[in-house]
């Protein structure tokens, strides 16, 4: 076995090396299905082209990574069921939605007790309105909820636009969620200061005296370092089970982009996740339910 091929089996693996380094290895971090799904394309081809049995060392380590790059960030974290628990589903159903009234009946079929939206056009609010008694509804941010709810005073260093907390009386008793629709970072941020976005929102949540759950679109891929910084200090609730893409439409299904999130405080767990389709929108949407973890 010549040692070029090795090394070339190997240099997917550098990957773990350097995806701390910088905001820039973001887009290699999106990039990573679509470019192991060509490089062993490519190396199937060589293979069967020049006859080389090591094509399909190339094919296993580029399978392998694939595996760990992609499928770790999702495999279930396993943990107790929630006790005294409610239902939460966290959506986008696209601000320039052409089927609203579609939009607003599928996010009705998930039956929520929290239901968290943003980029949500008036008619999808429409929809909704009448069906919960409490709701806040601003800057194309909603929460509609079964139980009381009442906004909080600006979250310093952010704007409403991309974070609202509320303050809600849940069934086991009061907890914050934190609605996040981040800046998108391949066209309104740099990618540096989306990262230091999801720092300062980590930062402010880990202050929180009550429980915290943080909800929304991230516009962050879970191979990311926004997204290991979250799950550091947080449960992601998706990982009850194995959490699907929510960014997949057209070609975006090749990258496997998982970027809507349900975060709770490390006391809280989850159980029964689900994606679900929205009509008009090009997000899928995301529902948990979650409590205080069981002692059981």
């Amino acid at each position: 076995m010549s040692r070029a091929a090795l090394l070339v089996a190997a240099l997917p693996w550098a990957w773990f090396l350097v995806r701390g380094v910088g905001a820039q290895t973001e887009f290699v971090a999106v990039g990573i299905p679509v470019v192991v799904l060509s490089s062993a394309t490519v190396a199937a081809l060589w293979g069967l082209l020049a006859r080389r049995a090591t094509a399909l060392l190339v094919i296993a380590s580029l399978a392998a990574f694939y595996a760990v790059a992609v499928f770790a960030p999702r495999v279930p974290g396993g943990g107790p069921a929630p006790a005294d628990p409610f239902r939460l589903v966290a959506a986008n159903p696209y601000e320039s939605n052409p089927t609203p009234e579609e939009a607003a009946r599928d996010l009705l079929a998930q039956g929520a007790d929290v239901l968290a939206a943003v980029e949500v056009p008036r008619d999808v609010v429409n929809g909704l309105e009448g069906i919960y008694p409490y709701q806040i509804v601003k800057n194309n941010l909603a929460v509609f909820s079964r139980y009381p709810l009442e906004p909080t005073p600006r979250l310093d260093g952010f704007s409403r636009r991309d974070v609202t907390r509320v303050h809600i009386d849940g069934p086991d008793g009061p907890f914050l969620l934190y609605e996040v629709h981040s800046p998108q970072p391949l066209h309104d941020i740099s990618l540096g200061a989306h990262l230091a976005f999801i720092r300062a929102l980590r930062a402010k949540a880990l202050t929180e005296p009550i429980p915290v759950v943080i909800a929304g679109d991230f516009n962050m891929s879970d191979r990311g370092q926004g997204y290991r910084l979250m799950a550091a200090s947080f449960r992601d609730a998706m990982r009850a089970g194995w959490p699907a893409a929510t960014f997949d439409k057209g070609l975006w299904r090749l990258f496997q982009l998982r970027i809507d999130y349900v975060f709770t405080s490390r006391s809280w767990c989850g159980e029964d996740p689900d994606t679900f389709g929205i009509g008009g929108s090009d997000h899928e949407g995301i529902a948990v339910t979650i409590g205080p973890c069981s002692r059981s």
